[in-house]
């Protein structure tokens, strides 16, 4: 069983050393890689798919945690029972500083709580871009753009747990000011994603361009 599933961890070159914790899950099917420098999530999460060779693959931050035990079990049970679909989608779980939780239903923000099958990423070359900040945004939206066939999970498979210091909540919340310059960024580089692949002109692509609008126009009411 610990074969069917492959595991790959990138260190972005962390300070700590975690010998002893991948010790303790030595018998998994585990492959740990390292950039050469601290890049950021967009390349660790690009090394790590160009290094898959798995059916489907899913993402998850190091820190957050999977909704509960069978999380994947029934992501990969709903895959099997749509082989057709390009995607698999849950639902995510975020958990709010006052200790209560929020469920996102059908959310293409973020590109964990979903099955993504391989030969669909290598078929539209989709891969992450090198930003540090909304990368998932853009490749989880490439990825809803390029798909012909999605399908939903309506439960929750993920838990976006709430961490002061990680990059999207540390210094009160600073990444809403600094980050609005990388999704204005990584919005054109779908885009050109998009004209590269010749879909641009799509009725969905028309649709993600207005979305992207009023999700300018929505972050500035709550910057300011």
């Amino acid at each position: 069983m610990n074969k069917l599933i492959e595991v790959i961890i990138v260190d972005d070159c962390s300070t700590m050393n975690y010998t002893e914790v991948y010790n303790d899950f030595i018998d998994l099917n585990l492959t740990i890689l390292k950039p050469d420098q601290n890049s950021g999530p967009g390349v660790c999460r690009h090394i790590g798919v160009d290094k898959a060779v798995g059916k489907y693959i899913t993402f998850i931050d190091s820190d957050d945690k999977f909704s509960d035990s069978t999380s994947l079990q029934r992501l990969y049970a709903f895959a099997l029972a749509n082989p057709d679909m390009d995607m698999v989608c849950g639902q995510t779980i975020e958990e709010l500083k006052d200790g209560t939780t929020y469920t996102h239903l059908k959310s293409f923000t973020w590109c964990f709580a979903k099955l993504y099958k391989l030969d669909f990423l290598r078929k539209n070359n989709i891969n992450f871009n090198s930003t540090r900040a909304n990368e998932d945004n853009s490749f989880c939206t490439l990825c809803s753009l390029c798909a012909d066939k999605v399908a939903w999970l309506l439960e929750p498979v993920y838990l976006w747990r709430y961490q002061p210091t990680s990059i999207t909540r540390e210094n009160n919340h600073e990444y809403q000011y600094r980050g609005f310059k990388s999704y204005v960024e990584n919005m054109i580089w779908v885009y050109d994603q998009c004209v590269l692949r010749g879909i641009e002109k799509k009725e969905k692509c028309a649709y993600h361009c207005i979305a992207v609008w009023i999700r300018i126009y929505f972050h500035f009411l709550n910057v300011f």
